[in-house]
């Protein structure tokens, strides 16, 4: 079950796509609940208001669509962080369905992970956690999330094979977000303790 959702306030990935598709905004639902992680991880609570800025920014659909769009993303945000803060590891990529095409499956796991890693990165910049990003653990998600993204689905023999592969990466990718989250608590406890915008 890929696409289960983080909570269940959590906006489904089919209505996050079709609100982003009638707010003209040119990006994917998967890039851009990666990109909420990655900043999640760096900004906490800090990341979606910068986050929904940049998602948003370039949508050039009609003003109450956007609007639209804009609180359902507030919602994504707010379960995402939930799911990242919960003790019982409850989070989870938001991707395609399982009932959709392998090859849509798998690409939307590379946005993702590319998406990931833009917010990581963003976020880094604004709360000075360059140093923290070049602990061993966090470069090393970070490299395989780099190689991720550029996976496709025509390195196995069988759908079965790819399907189980594909099902390991997405645990690998939901087990790594939550160690980069851990790892990089000291920075947003940093943010908060002195107001760093």
């Amino acid at each position: 079950m890929l696409s289960a959702p983080t909570s269940p306030d959590c906006p489904s990935f089919d209505s996050i796509e079709s609100a982003l598709r009638r707010a003209g905004a040119p990006i994917d639902a998967a890039e851009v609940h990666g990109y909420l992680c990655g900043m999640l991880c760096v900004l906490g609570d800090r990341a979606p208001d910068l986050w929904l800025g940049e998602v948003l920014a370039d949508a050039g659909g009609d003003a109450v669509l956007v609007d639209e769009a804009g609180a359902l993303m507030a919602a994504l945000a707010t379960a995402a962080l939930e799911a990242l803060q919960d003790p019982d590891m409850s989070f989870q990529p938001l991707l395609p369905s399982d009932g959709e095409p392998l090859e849509y499956q798998v690409s939307g796991l590379g946005v993702w992970c590319l998406g990931f890693n833009r917010g990581l990165v963003e976020g880094a910049s604004v709360g000075d956690a360059g140093k923290e990003l070049e602990a061993d653990d966090v470069a090393e998600i970070v490299d395989d999330f780099a190689a991720l993204s550029l996976a496709d689905a025509s390195n196995t023999d069988t759908e079965e094979e790819a399907e189980a592969a594909l099902a390991e990466l997405v645990e690998y990718v939901r087990v790594g977000v939550q160690v980069v989250f851990d790892a990089l608590t000291p920075v947003r406890t940093r943010l908060a303790n002195t107001g760093t915008h």
